[in-house]
């Protein structure tokens, strides 16, 4: 059985594919909502919401930044690396 996310292993190959390409959708969408949202609430703030959106805005960007850096630690190298390769090894 290939190593899949928690509760997706009975899927597989296509199916697996199809889950994914929803998931991805409906968290786009979340996106797009949540933006008009805060968006909306700036524009009912006038001009003191940016200094409520201008350190929300550099708080996303770092949390964005920091996401899509390769992970680094040692003990997380170990368990996200070396763990699953010993599992594929054994054919789990």
């Amino acid at each position: 059985m290939p190593l899949l996310p928690i509760g997706l292993w009975t899927l597989s190959g296509w199916m697996f594919q199809a889950v994914w390409a929803v998931h991805v959708l409906l968290q786009g969408a979340a996106l797009v909502v949540a933006g008009r949202y805060l968006l909306a609430c700036c524009r009912s703030l006038g001009r003191r919401s940016l200094w409520y959106a201008f350190p929300a805005a550099v708080f996303v960007l770092l949390l964005v930044l920091f996401s899509a850096l390769p992970v680094t630690a040692r003990d997380a190298l170990i368990y996200h690396l070396a763990v699953p390769k010993l599992w594929i090894a054994e054919g789990r």
